[in-house]
Order: C-alpha cells, then structure tokens, then sequence
C-alpha cells in the first residue's frame, strides 16, 4: 500500500512509475518499468477495476486496456482518434457517450457560427468550410456524427453556447 500526502491510503500492487505505464504507455526517455510483457499483463489484470476507474474517463481508455483489453490488442488508433474510434465500436459507456456527444454536437454548431474562425498550426487562421472542418477533426468528432447533424438535425440550442 502506498499513501500519498492528503490522500488516503492507496491499495494497489504496482509503483507509481508501473501505474503510469499502465496508464500512458511506456517511457520513450526512461523505457519499461516491467520485466517482461507478462509481468506488465499480470499487473494490468491484478489492478485493472481501480485503474479503469481513475483513468478511463472523457472516451480514452489507459494503454493496459489498449494492450490487453482491446478486442484488436494493440491497435492503439492515436490520441487524436482515440474518442471517436471507442465512440464508434460502441466501447464505451451510456453516460459517457452521452457525455461526449453533447460536447461534440456543441463545438460542431459552434463551428458554424458567423465569423468563426480555427487557428491551425503551420496553416494559420482558417475560416469557412476550412475552419469547420479542422475544427471537428481537432476535437475529434465522429463523420457520422457530423453527417447527422448536417442532414437535419435542429440546431444546438441556444442553451448550450459558450458565454
């Protein structure tokens, strides 16, 4: 058991640096705090309800789930599609898509409000089409979805605007 300060006691069977390459994948600086990948598979298992609890939240999942879980192991589809591809397979939960939809739904109608405008990298500001478009790919919002939304859906209600 582990106890940070001001918090209560932790009951896990894994170092910080394992948890955190339960959760985010090894190390590219300081590598694998694991043996082996079966010591890595053995303590995902042994601490997979609490850690899924902590950080499978906001449509990602951590990298054991990814690694060991995942109907496709391995086949981590990248932190920019990571939301809509879980979103997509129907791999996560009710409240959760719920949740994800509600946010998307209001940045894509947020998007096309007059003058909107998306500031993209090396492209600069965009605007139009353009600026849509890049900003429904930033926040990763499913084509399906977009296209249900286009086709009819009655606009996002004035409630859900950012002030």
């Amino acid at each position: 058991m582990t106890r940070h300060a001001n918090k209560p006691t932790i009951d896990r069977t894994t170092t910080s640096l394992q948890e955190a390459e339960l959760w985010l994948g090894p190390s590219a600086r300081i590598g694998s705090q694991f043996r082996n990948d079966d010591e890595r598979r053995q303590l995902w298992f042994e601490n997979r309800e609490r850690l899924m609890r902590l950080f499978a939240v906001g449509g990602r999942r951590p990298f054991g789930w990814w690694r060991y879980d995942a109907k496709a192991p391995g086949k981590y589809p990248s932190f920019n599609l990571e939301k809509s591809t879980l979103w997509s397979a129907g791999l996560i939960e009710p409240d959760e898509a719920r949740q994800l939809e509600a946010e998307w739904r209001l940045e894509f109608f947020r998007s096309l409000e007059p003058g909107f405008t998306f500031h993209d990298g090396p492209r600069g500001i965009l605007t139009g089409g353009k600026a849509h478009i890049a900003h429904l790919v930033f926040h990763d919002v499913p084509p399906e979805l977009c296209e249900q939304w286009a086709l009819g859906a009655a606009p996002c209600p004035s409630t859900c605007h950012r002030s």
